[in-house]
């Protein structure tokens, strides 16, 4: 059910240049296509093209043997709201090496057909270079070769969205990753998130479930690493090292609250100022905070 809905938002902020990629034709307008109130079934997505033809598309994680026969329902239904035969297809997100489908009914009076798509066959280069984030998230579905490149492409179109975008499409790209369990993106995911500057992803990234537990797993490593090192110095410093990051973490997690409270979007150059800080200048800036009226002058010698 979470990747329904998911795939369905996305399609419904409009993937133009998979659309594209698929019919040929851009997005003129979605229609509108319900059945009945004694029906609750709705197809995934219907538009009409710029050349004035109708397309439906269904999205489909799972094989269904009844898909020609829905196929066909959703046909007549719309050809009965807007008078005209739609252009069919079943785009095909599932992990299974190959979608197994019956695409026809062939009886003695009803021929019918709809073509199915892989969305691995989908060059996933053009979705990444849309300008559209819906396109850039389905990438992560197709055939790809280097997992670690797409990864940091998606990744970057997502750090440039507002706060409440970037948490609505990391959700988002948590789920389609779902969808490709054998395929590391999740632990490539992890890996980059985790390469990233600490202003980019703490507020929202390092708090979700799936990351979170990443993080909490990467630091506890970092201090079993220090320990070891402190134990083959001959020294005990090892653990502080790991002690004293988990402090200058926190105290940059609080202030960088703070100063989105304060001031909102904190620019690049301030993000490398934070950064770079160390514990004590940061619990000088949390305390000078309430006494600057510009963030320029938290700053401020």
């Amino acid at each position: 059910m979470k990747y329904d809905v998911t795939l369905k938002s996305l399609f419904h902020e409009l993937p133009h240049m998979l659309v594209k990629l698929l019919t040929g034709s851009t997005v003129k307008q979605i229609l509108t296509v319900e059945y009945p109130s004694v029906k609750k079934r709705l197809p995934d997505f219907v538009v009409r093209l710029d050349n004035g033809e109708i397309y439906h598309l269904e999205l489909q994680s799972d094989t269904d043997e009844s898909m020609s026969w829905r196929m066909l329902e959703y046909y007549w239904l719309i050809h009965d709201l807007y008078g005209q035969a739609p252009i069919q297809q079943v785009l095909y997100v599932g992990e299974a090496s190959q979608a197994h489908f019956e695409t026809r009914i062939r009886q003695d009076k009803l021929q019918f057909e709809y073509q199915l798509v892989d969305i691995r066959d989908v060059d996933c280069q053009f979705l990444l270079q849309s300008p559209y984030l819906a396109d850039n998230l389905l990438a992560v579905l197709c055939r790809i070769d280097n997992k670690l490149t797409l990864v940091q492409q998606v990744l970057y179109k997502i750090t440039q969205l507002d706060y409440n975008a970037r948490q609505d499409a990391i959700e988002k790209l948590l789920v389609l990753i779902g969808l490709r369990k054998r395929s590391q993106l999740a632990d490539l995911l992890k890996q980059e998130v985790n390469n990233m500057p600490a202003t980019l992803y703490f507020d929202d990234l390092r708090e979700n479930p799936l990351l979170k537990e990443f993080f909490d797993k990467a630091e506890l490593r970092g201090e079993k690493r220090g320990l070891q090192l402190g134990e083959q110095r001959g020294e005990s410093r090892g653990i502080k090292l790991g002690e004293q990051r988990g402090i200058q973490l926190g105290e940059l997690k609080i202030l960088l609250r703070q100063i989105k409270k304060r001031f909102g979007e904190i620019p690049h150059w301030a993000q490398v100022r934070l950064q770079e800080a160390e514990i004590e200048q940061l619990e000088n800036w949390s305390d000078k905070l309430l006494e600057v009226d510009r963030l320029e002058d938290l700053f401020t010698e």
